[in-house]
């Protein structure tokens, strides 16, 4: 009998986990486009659709890297500088992104860059979710 009753508590805490880790993972939709579209659609022509943010280059980098916010160009961009430090011009222009703003955005593409933010039942690492491509 106790081997039940840590089993179902193992399954209890996993949930739990799970939860949290989806809680926690900024939504596209409802967190990261009005964002783009309060500070970015001024100077930039595009829609904020989901797609057309993931499908745009900066040069020959692209402008979001899915699970890895340091070698993305938005994030230099908000910043101000390169991940090599190097400095660039920072954005928006005439004005920047709170920090909070611009760590949910971090964590946003850390997540994998998600046009919807995973349920718990849904959530997954990054590794399986490029797997699945």
């Amino acid at each position: 009998m106790r081997l039940g009753t840590f089993v179902i508590a193992v399954l209890i805490g996993a949930a739990f986990i799970g939860v949290l880790v989806a809680q926690g993972t900024p939504d596209y939709a409802t967190e990261i486009q009005p964002i783009l579209s309060g500070n970015c659609a001024g100077c930039h022509v595009f829609t904020g659709s989901y797609e057309q943010v993931m499908a745009k280059q900066s040069g020959a980098d692209p402008l979001i890297v899915p699970g890895d916010a340091a070698a993305s160009v938005l994030i230099w961009r908000l910043e101000g500088q390169k991940a090599d430090g190097t400095a660039i011009g920072r954005m928006p222009a005439g004005g920047s992104l709170t920090p909070e703003e611009i760590q949910l955005f971090k964590d946003w593409i850390a997540a994998g860059a998600l046009e919807e933010a995973p349920t718990a039942v849904e959530s997954r690492s990054w590794g399986q979710i490029k797997a699945s491509f």
